[in-house]
């Protein structure tokens, strides 16, 4: 734009070949040592001043994500006039540079006091000495995106011949290198800390902003929250729909997230389907804004023309002064998550002193275990099985001992569930098998017609390799499949078309018996006792316990058991009787555990029950105790 005021034409010196192959190589021996942006355009500017007398230069550096024009390099301009004209917004009427980020187009105001582009900033002209002004953009070669802008400002009105604004081409040119490259090293730097997929922060960006946020808060103060959230059944989703359904899943839910919840700092897909952030609150504000964000996902999350609700574990743990290494408080957090999993999921803990004392008993406790397995002490102990018929021992269930005092008070349902929970349940469950097959090729147990049943859960069911390694121990020994019962806890879903599934049908094709133990505790129903291959129903001991003596008639129960009188019927023997039903429909033996009195035994027997054990004929025992 010119304006009407009286101008001059300029008059600056051409600038020959020779000092712009300088120029260049002075611009390229900056990029080259990584010097700072700033730095590098300030020394553009002061070469551009230096070739076009009276000119002072102002390159400034457009950020993306802000959409403002931020401080770049300058020459002669002090560094009050940089402060006011830092972060100035592209606009239609914001002086020249403003316009021309604004229009993407070279903008000429020969005199700043008559061009209208220049009304908001007379004051500033007047105090720098600025009547003409030209802005040059700097677009970059690779896809024309905005750089930045070289503004030329002169104390005299002005207006450019075309050979001026060749010269000026040559200065913008040169900025147009360094900024591009400097927009090439952001675009790297931001690739480099942010996750592909969310766009979230990755890892190391979170470690590159999270000792200033930690301190800032210390410094100030004011209280800050450490947030590990992990989203409940992500690998049951992607299974479903499959893995890109799962990607967007991912996406909707950090979009909820960061809507939901406005004042997360340094939000971080940390792995998967886990997350990390800080909240400036205290920990109960924490769980009160996270109880928020779950009600919002719980109303459903939409993937795949379906709105699915979504749900979360999460750990909190409050940043203090005595608790601020990261690594700890991510830890910790974790372990919260890990204990919200084995709680059912859906759910918020907050990491106090109990609860580190806890989570650092179970590492203790794995660390024991693995260390007890390392040095062979592995010490299974039996139980026998009786059939009520006779009272004759059939077979041996094994259970998980460990010959080591130190973990002599701890019970075995607990070395168990911790060693599920660190994996260790995979190493356990082979150990215990190959003891099972020893024991049952000991002349006692093997001339005596017994089997022997080996505990075994659906996390190893869900190995792929578990039935395999199975039949390869029970073959090099020799041993009838027929005499190896595998006992599944039914403590957790064997889902159709799952890993745990295929090994329960390539065990019972091999000749193993199959057991379902717990029944009634857990997920089973009726539809597993159908369409899974088992032999035996197990009935847990909580339904054993409460049995009670009956002494008169009631028809729809001695349709049942023709040779039961029943009068008074408890809850627990119409569990029992419930059980020993649907066992029989599908065409299946029975097992009761936990008996403790003959009375007990007996209803068993009357019920339908055709085994049992428990410590009415003998507690567990080591292996030994059963042989000659």
């Amino acid at each position: 734009m010119t304006s009407a005021a009286r101008t001059l034409p300029f008059t600056g010196s051409d600038i020959s070949a020779e000092d712009m192959l300088l120029g260049q190589k002075g611009v390229l021996e900056h990029i080259a040592k990584g010097s700072p942006l700033q730095e590098t355009l300030g020394a553009i500017s002061l070469f551009a001043e230096k070739h076009i007398p009276g000119m002072k230069a102002s390159i400034l550096y457009f950020d993306p994500n802000e959409q403002k024009l931020r401080r770049g390099g300058y020459g002669q301009l002090p560094s009050s006039f940089a402060d006011i004209v830092d972060g100035l917004v592209p606009g239609p009427q914001a002086g020249s540079c403003g316009t021309c980020a604004w229009r993407r187009e070279r903008v000429i105001s020969e005199d700043v006091f008559t061009d209208p582009l220049w009304d908001a900033f007379h004051d500033l002209c007047r105090a720098y000495g600025i009547r003409s002004a030209w802005s040059s953009p700097l677009l970059s070669s690779a896809d024309d995106s905005l750089l930045g802008v070289f503004g030329m400002y002169h104390p005299q009105v002005r207006v450019p011949t075309v050979a001026d604004l060749q010269i000026v081409d040559q200065f913008t040119h040169l900025a147009t290198i360094a900024t591009q490259r400097h927009r090439m090293d952001e675009v790297l730097r931001y690739r480099a800390q942010h996750d592909a997929l969310t766009d979230l922060l990755n890892r190391r960006g979170f470690m590159a902003g999270v000792d200033a946020l930690i301190n800032e808060h210390l410094s100030s103060n004011t209280p800050l929250s450490i947030v590990f959230i992990d989203l409940d059944a992500f690998k049951a989703f992607n299974d479903a729909f499959g893995h890109l359904e799962g990607d967007q899943m991912l996406r909707n839910v950090c979009t909820t997230m960061q809507t939901t919840l406005a004042d997360l700092r340094l939000l971080t897909r940390f792995g998967g389907d886990e997350f990390l952030a800080f909240l400036p609150v205290t920990t109960e504000v924490a769980v009160q804004q996270l109880h928020v964000l779950r009600t919002t996902l719980a109303k459903g999350v939409s993937i795949a023309g379906q709105n699915l609700p979504v749900n979360f574990s999460a750990g909190v743990k409050a940043v203090t002064a005595d608790s601020q290494d990261i690594e700890a408080l991510i830890f910790k957090t974790d372990q919260a998550v890990l204990e919200c999993k084995s709680l059912g999921g859906a759910q918020t803990l907050v990491v106090d002193a109990e609860r580190t004392k806890r989570a650092a008993a179970r590492r203790g406790l794995a660390r024991r275990i693995e260390l007890a397995l390392d040095a062979g002490k592995l010490y299974p102990h039996a139980q026998p099985i009786v059939r009520f018929a006779d009272e004759k021992v059939v077979g041996y269930e094994l259970l998980f001992r460990l010959n080591d005092p130190l973990l002599s008070s701890v019970p075995a349902i607990e070395c168990i569930t911790e060693a599920e929970r660190v994996g260790l349940i995979h190493r356990i469950g082979k150990m215990m098998f190959q003891a099972g097959v020893d024991f049952l090729q000991q002349p006692a147990i093997e001339s005596a017609d017994a089997y022997v049943a080996v505990n075994v859960s659906v996390s190893q069911l869900l190995q792929l390799d578990l039935a395999e390694s199975f039949i390869d121990i029970a073959r090099k020994a020799g041993v009838d499949f027929r005499r190896l019962c595998i006992e599944v806890t039914e403590s957790a879903k064997i889902d159709p078309g799952s890993a745990a599934r295929s090994s329960i049908q390539q065990l019972k094709a091999a000749g193993f018996g199959l057991s379902i133990d717990d029944f009634g505790t857990g997920y089973a129903s009726l539809a597993h006792l159908q369409s899974l291959p088992f032999d035996v129903l197990k009935i847990d001991r909580q339904f054993v316990s409460p049995l009670d003596e009956l002494n008169a008639t009631q028809p729809q129960l001695a349709a049942l058991s023709p040779n039961l009188n029943v009068q008074k019927v408890t809850k627990s023997d119409s569990m029992c009787i419930a059980l020993i039903s649907m066992a029989k429909a599908c065409d299946m033996l029975v097992v009761a555990e936990g008996i403790e009195t003959r009375g007990q035994a007996e209803m068993l027997r009357k019920l339908g029950c055709q085994m049992g054990q428990g410590y009415l004929w003998a507690r567990p025992a080591p292996l030994d105790t059963f042989l000659p």
